[in-house]
């Protein structure tokens, strides 16, 4: 619910159809209807947990040709703009 967060989020865009928004704060309605997409919640922060994910915003994505998935963290300057 960080608005410099929820700005950032606006401007990406996929490299795949496949895509999910994960929120790990805030109101799920509100999110869905700001980014005009389905938005999911990582309930019980599972998701952070199994990925070590302790910052946000934060890119999870799989490596091409592979079976692993890697986590970017996004300097909080770049998520602010």
């Amino acid at each position: 619910d960080d608005p410099a967060q929820v700005a950032w989020m606006k401007r990406q865009t996929p490299p795949t159809l496949e895509s999910k928004i994960i929120l790990v704060q805030g109101s799920i309605p509100e999110m869905q209807k700001s980014l005009d997409s389905r938005v999911y919640f990582d309930q019980n922060g599972v998701l952070c947990q199994r990925l070590g994910i302790d910052q946000v915003p934060a890119r999870v994505s799989a490596v091409p040709g592979d079976r692993f998935l890697k986590v970017e963290f996004i300097p909080a300057e770049e998520g602010r703009k």
